[in-house]
């Protein structure tokens, strides 16, 4: 994006025409200027930069009806503090920044405290001049999770309050009671794991992007397009605290809960991602067939489906190879329920992943979530009943379902029931965990009839199938579900048919 204050270079061609004389003597060509060098990036007093990695990001969005998606953040350098009241001195007295209007509720007073009531141009200025530029939403986001972790909160779990960030309090007041924002860094739980400080409270922060109802593009770059601009986090004077709060100004702002701080292009180099084995999963070819759901007929092509649930050895080697995050553990439940923390159980299916974690294990391995009629497509086959046996409810023959897991209270080893297999080889389609899907939706009438992912109702993806935890499972149950952890939910995969 352009800054508002642009350092410009013309380089041109001179060309003088005439004739010689005194002689015959050639003309003295002037020789042309040498391009003006760019300024050294300033250094003003107490400022200091922070490298982040680059990596997937998951951003949600507002509007009903629309999923979120994952988006890519190269590395990048970001102001550890807010802009502070000095340093933006130093660049006006620089001039290269302009001075900010004074008034009563702005008074800028304390030269360590950040500075306020700065529009979105000066804070382009300041930016420019140090180096850098504003940070797109996807930067900052990733910056406010500490590279990206799923969190509500800088400092995870629990509610905002005084202690943890600087914000109005209802009994205290705003600013915790100074009534102003603090010195930057005054609050520990508010300092993300690669020390970058108040990302959650004391001023919001203008970024670069232009406001969309969505979130911006998935490259990690600002979004382009609108009248006014986005402020990213909480402020001393508000009472509406996350990392997801979001709101959107004329940029010709210049209130006393605004502040902002730069990014550069950098980071600490990320690491290359090893590439996937091409015999971690092993395949089973399901013929294309007829599906009807809900009394409506769907026609769904060939394609192939990850015999198994992916296991915890193979998501443990997505996260080694440095292109899968570990699993989060779900709030309100017993962690141990989590198949990822002891590591005896490599043949147990992965849980507690999310469908971003879902979607970005697929696209290491070079496959996909499937759709909803291709999930049905493979659990029905072409048999009469709804099971791959035929009519008749499961049983722990043939799945690991009930309210107990068949006994075991927990998932079990795939391919733990062969007898309930799908096309001879695809294991556990009933029961043991459910599986995220690429589509949402669990209205028929919002499934596209060629077999392709529908609509999706809700962030995150769809939940298919039964569980351990079912005492009367459904091996079709459809349902849409938030990007959350669960410990019933894991990972299967699809493809599309190897080109011949």
């Amino acid at each position: 994006m352009p800054f508002f204050k642009i350092l410009t270079t013309a380089v041109g061609a001179v060309l003088l025409v005439g004739c010689p004389s005194d002689g015959g003597k050639a003309p003295n060509h002037a020789e042309p200027a040498a391009p003006a060098s760019k300024p050294a990036p300033a250094n003003p007093p107490g400022f200091e930069w922070v490298p982040l990695n680059g990596g997937a990001l998951r951003m949600g969005t507002t509007v009903i009806g629309r999923r979120g998606y994952l988006t890519r953040v190269a590395p990048f350098d970001i102001a550890k503090t807010e802009v502070t009241v000095a340093q933006y001195r130093a660049c006006v007295a620089a001039g290269e920044c302009t001075p900010i209007v004074q008034r009563p509720t702005c008074p800028n007073a304390d030269p360590k405290a950040p500075v306020t009531c700065v529009t979105w141009a000066q804070a382009q200025q300041f930016s420019a001049w140090v180096g850098g530029r504003l940070p797109s939403e996807a930067e900052w986001t990733w910056a406010a999770r500490s590279q990206g972790q799923r969190v509500d909160h800088v400092w995870g779990e629990g509610e905002p309050s005084c202690e943890k960030t600087v914000m109005r309090d209802y009994q205290k007041g705003l600013g915790c009671g100074t009534r102003a924002p603090w010195i930057p860094c005054a609050k520990a739980p508010d300092i993300t794991r690669q020390g970058v400080c108040d990302m959650e409270g004391n001023l919001q922060e203008w970024v670069a992007d232009d406001y969309a109802e969505i979130y911006p593009p998935r490259d990690g770059t600002p979004h382009n397009g609108g009248a006014e601009k986005v402020a990213r986090g909480g402020h001393y004077g508000g009472g509406s605290f996350g990392i997801g709060v979001r709101a959107s100004f004329e940029p010709t702002l210049a209130v006393d809960s605004m502040g902002f701080r730069p990014v550069r292009a950098g980071g600490q180099p990320t690491k290359p991602i090893k590439p996937a084995p091409k015999d971690l999963l092993k395949w089973t070819r399901v013929p294309a067939g007829a599906l009807e759901i809900e009394g409506r007929q769907f026609t769904v092509p060939a394609f192939e489906m990850a015999q198994t649930e992916v296991t915890l050895a193979q998501y443990d080697a997505c996260v080694t190879a440095g292109a899968c995050g570990p699993p989060s553990l779900p709030r309100l439940t017993d962690p141990t329920a989590c198949n990822w923390g002891p590591k005896g159980r490599p043949n147990a299916p992965i849980n507690c992943v999310t469908w971003t974690d879902a979607v970005t294990f697929a696209e290491w391995i070079g496959a996909r979530l499937p759709s909803t009629s291709e999930w049905l497509r493979a659990l029905k086959g072409d048999t009469p009943g709804p099971h791959p046996w035929g009519d008749g409810a499961p049983t722990c023959a043939q799945a690991v379902t009930g309210q107990s897991g068949c006994g075991a209270e927990r998932a079990a080893d795939v391919c733990s029931k062969p007898k309930g297999n799908a096309f001879g080889t695809l294991c556990d389609l009933v029961g043991n965990v459910s599986e995220w899907a690429a589509d949402s939706s669990s209205l028929a009438s919002a499934l596209p009839v060629d077999g392709s992912p529908g609509q999706g109702i809700r962030a995150g993806g769809g939940v298919l199938g039964a569980d351990f935890t079912d005492a009367e499972p459904n091996p079709a149950r459809r349902g849409g579900m938030s990007d959350i952890p669960s410990v019933e939910v894991g990972i299967r995969l699809v493809r599309d048919l190897p080109a011949r």
